[in-house]
């Protein structure tokens, strides 16, 4: 269960990296 929560956090958190990368790219071509 734990490792489960840890991968899910994980998962989380380089979504909200990603989506972060794509906001600045998105800045970047306008």
């Amino acid at each position: 269960m734990w490792d489960f929560l840890k991968r899910l956090n994980l998962a989380l958190f380089l979504l909200e990296y990603f989506l972060l990368i794509d906001g600045k790219w998105s800045k970047i071509e306008m």
